[in-house]
């Protein structure tokens, strides 16, 4: 038997001691509701009357809970044929998330430093795991660098994809999906791509890689924390002109 809700879209609960809108408060509900029945992907779901029923909600209140977990990537809402529960996929759900939505100029600083500790996690499995052809590659990364820096060209690209084989090498796909989030999100902050600049960010990706081959796991992390250091100087100002 389900939860008796009021019928208005916008009412509110008081959950685990915190208040919450109904149909966040639906959406919840029909989580459980999913995990208790044993729905796997590809499953159609109840029809939106029979959850009404279910659940005691309006049409509203399920309609908005499940177009949230269609965002969320959780559900399919297919026109004509139903809703039906999608494989279960961290990077779609994270990437679907609105992310520069949440997140103020302020905010900058402590994301960055959320993914350099995760990449000094990076590095340390990257060495333990990461094979000679593997190296090659992020070599080939260092090398694309250095030609761009040469030519005076951003290397966004490049400098992705240097991070990108360092969180291969590491063997966690979870590791992988989340840092893939944070790299979108630099991509979106300025780059300083001044000459100079551009050199001295080659480098910093060479030392690291330099010390991947000595597997000097030390050494990687003292250069990984001079190339965060560049970066946090490319970002101050950004977040500096936000507190004005």
């Amino acid at each position: 038997m389900g939860i008796n809700y009021q019928p208005v879209a916008n009412a509110t609960r008081e959950i685990s001691g915190r208040r919450t809108t109904l149909p966040r408060q639906v959406q919840q509900d029909l989580l459980e509701y999913i995990a208790a029945h044993g729905y796997k992907p590809g499953d159609q779901l109840p029809t939106e009357q029979t959850l009404c029923e279910q659940f005691g909600a309006s049409r509203t209140a399920i309609r908005e809970a499940m177009k949230y977990m269609e965002i969320l990537g959780i559900v399919s809402i297919e026109p004509g044929r139903g809703t039906f529960l999608k494989s279960f996929n961290i990077g779609n759900l994270l990437t679907n998330l609105p992310m520069q939505l949440m997140l103020q100029p302020e905010d900058i600083i402590e994301v960055v430093r959320v993914r350099q500790v995760l990449e000094e996690y990076c590095l340390e499995q990257a060495i333990i795991h990461g094979d000679a052809d593997e190296l090659a590659v992020l070599g080939s990364w260092v090398s694309a660098m250095k030609v761009r820096a040469e030519r005076r060209e951003p290397m966004g690209d490049e400098d992705t994809a240097f991070h990108r084989q360092l969180a291969l090498m590491s063997q966690s796909r979870l590791l992988l999906v989340i840092l893939e989030l944070f790299w979108d999100m630099r991509q979106r902050w300025p780059f300083n791509n001044e000459p100079a600049a551009l050199m001295q960010r080659y480098r910093r990706h060479k030392q690291i890689y330099q010390a991947m081959l000595k597997r000097d796991l030390l050494l990687a992390r003292c250069y990984l924390v001079e190339h965060y250091a560049g970066t946090y100087e490319e970002l101050l100002p950004v977040v500096s002109q936000s507190e004005k």
